[in-house]
């Protein structure tokens, strides 16, 4: 995995598909409360950003869980700050008991499935950075035709495994 100024570095070149959030004090609190001055500066820098297929960042949803479809089953007052969503429907968010990250599955909202609807990913969301560049790069390598998909998909977790012991089991897309 590459260290978090290295993503960021490559990353200030991507454009931004929307304008970025307008926190409101109680969210921009709420966000410190969670991830301290520096997490909050860094999702600011991210809102609005595709960094893959999978982890588009958008804050626009800080205060409105109640109207995402999540709530439908978790209820409205589900303890999670969604922060960024992948292209499929599912999202990305700040599980608040612990701060960690969490994936909010929407395949998990089927009745007849063995998905989980909240998958915990055991990260923290400067370490969902750095894990989202790495997917970024096994996306493009995919597309690229490089290797068989399995090869590369059994490569990123490994790399996953290395940089954060356990969490390659609950990665979502493998």
């Amino acid at each position: 995995m590459r260290n978090l100024d290295e993503v960021l570095k490559d990353m200030e070149e991507l454009p931004r598909y929307t304008q970025p959030t307008v926190l409101s004090g109680q969210e921009a609190a709420l966000l410190t409360s969670l991830l301290g001055e520096q997490g909050l500066e860094l999702l600011n820098f991210l809102d609005g950003r595709e960094q893959c297929a999978d982890i588009a960042w958008n804050l626009d949803s800080i205060s409105g869980f109640a109207n995402t479809m999540f709530a439908d089953l978790l209820g409205a007052e589900a303890p999670y700050t969604i922060v960024a969503f992948s292209g499929s429907g599912d999202a990305w968010a700040i599980d608040w008991a612990d701060a960690k990250m969490v994936f909010l599955n929407h395949d998990g909202m089927e009745q007849d499935t063995d998905y989980p609807m909240v998958v915990p990913l055991g990260i923290e969301f400067e370490e969902l950075v750095r894990v989202a560049d790495a997917w970024a790069d096994y996306e493009e390598r995919v597309d690229a035709e490089e290797i068989d998909e399995e090869i590369l998909l059994s490569d990123f977790l490994r790399r996953l495994e290395a940089f954060k012991p356990n969490t390659a089991n609950n990665w979502p897309y493998a």
